[in-house]
């Protein structure tokens, strides 16, 4: 899957070197065929990747071969520029996401330590989501460092 994403990354695909008869896209027709703007349900082009599809290529794949994901997430970022734009937007309500998270870890922590009842599956929940969360996150910022540089 890493190669097929590095693969229409790409509007000369592999290269010649790899695919000597390929034929290469028009700059415009494969950037409107790349990336979606505005994020998953909320797209205003036909895109076959989103924020949420580039958030999840990031976290399936930067433990694989994240040389190799930095340059097909590159490669997206080059074809379609509002991809930074896009992702950078959407670290901000997932850090906020993350915030609430560890906020309503430590408020069913206060609430054990006072002796209280607290649903398991509440703290479950809460610390996969957060450790999913963050997890996903870091890979994001690590498979396209210009996105992470665009928020601070």
């Amino acid at each position: 899957l890493l190669q097929v994403l590095l693969r229409m990354s790409s509007p000369e695909g592999l290269g010649p070197a790899v695919e000597p008869n390929a034929e290469k896209l028009n700059p415009q027709a494969h950037a409107l065929l790349l990336y979606a703007r505005g994020g998953a349900g909320n797209s205003s082009g036909t895109g076959v990747l989103d924020v949420a599809k580039v958030m999840d290529a990031a976290a399936l794949f930067s433990s694989v071969d994240l040389a190799v994901l930095r340059r097909a997430l590159g490669n997206v970022a080059r074809a379609a520029p509002g991809v930074l734009e896009d992702v950078a937007a959407a670290l901000v309500p997932a850090s906020d996401a993350l915030h609430a998270s560890a906020r309503r870890l430590l408020e069913l922590s206060a609430e054990a330590s006072n002796g209280g009842l607290v649903d398991a599956d509440a703290v479950s929940d809460a610390r996969r989501f957060l450790c999913d969360a963050a997890a996903t996150l870091e890979a994001l910022v690590r498979a396209l460092p210009p996105a992470g540089e665009r928020v601070r």
